[in-house]
């Protein structure tokens, strides 16, 4: 019945390794602790098996030339957020004017 059932989350619905493991850590606490029954065979039943994760890395250089992309952008973004806190004196007296 659980091996159906987590056979079931793997095929059909496709869940994740986490997913199924989760589901029958569930089971096996609900047996357990809530019904106070033995849950069976623990070792007849499959447990699912998470891929190893292999982390992104970039080279080097790619991190170099993304942080040197970004400064530049700040700068830009710096000069114009400067010229719209304090503009520059001209237009300061043409607002006055009008």
């Amino acid at each position: 019945m659980f091996k159906d059932f987590l056979t079931y989350l793997a095929v059909r619905r496709k869940v994740s390794a986490s997913s199924q493991n989760q589901a029958f850590n569930a089971l096996l606490f609900f047996y357990r602790h809530v019904l106070k029954k033995e849950f069976g065979e623990i070792k007849d039943i499959p447990r699912a098996k998470r891929k190893p994760y292999i982390p992104t890395v970039l080279s080097r250089e790619d991190f170099d030339a993304i942080i040197t992309r970004l400064s530049a952008l700040i700068r830009k973004f710096d000069g114009v957020f400067f010229y719209i806190v304090s503009p520059p004196a001209s237009l300061e007296t043409q607002r006055s004017q009008s």
